[in-house]
């Protein structure tokens, strides 16, 4: 983050990026804490969703479940999505099949999409972002937040594919 605002001529964006850095500093265990515990969560839940595909196909959809999307939701969406893509970039695409292919084969299915793998980018971002969610501050504070940990996810799901 102090990189990112010494590289920066914006001093709105280095104001931002300096709260962000603050907000970390203060808020690290709790970060740290909730990123566990959230990652579980969704870990948890697209494996469960994922052995549950083949039992029920049939979803019955109500009109009582559809809701409209918040803007910042989609705003939101869009972010894990860019950095997501961003992560794949950075790691060697036979890995990312490996991984694939690992977690289906552990769940008796030929290739997880990225939507059901546990480990995938978007689930460590989720994850992250449901996180930072924790910490104080605007949304530019925690789409910063977001953006400095994004080159450590490559890493670690890399390193995580080894340890298995």
């Amino acid at each position: 983050l102090f990189k990112a605002a010494e590289h920066t001529y914006s001093r709105q964006e280095q104001q931002v990026l300096f709260e962000a850095m603050s907000q970390t500093k203060k808020y690290r265990a709790e970060l740290a804490a909730e990123f566990d515990r959230r990652f579980q969560e969704i870990f948890e839940r697209r494996i469960t969703s994922q052995r549950g595909a083949g039992l029920s196909h049939s979803m019955e959809l109500r009109l009582e479940e559809l809701a409209l999307v918040d803007d910042n939701a989609v705003e939101e969406q869009l972010i894990i999505s860019q950095l997501a893509r961003k992560t794949k970039n950075t790691i060697d695409p036979d890995q990312l099949l490996g991984i694939r292919a690992r977690f289906g084969h552990l769940l008796a299915t030929d290739l997880l999409d990225d939507e059901v793998n546990p480990i995938s980018p978007e689930a460590v971002l989720e994850a992250l972002k449901l996180a930072c969610d924790r910490v104080p501050g605007d949304h530019a504070v925690k789409t910063a937040l977001l953006s400095a940990f994004q080159p450590y996810i490559a890493a670690g799901i890399v390193c995580y594919l080894v340890s298995l």
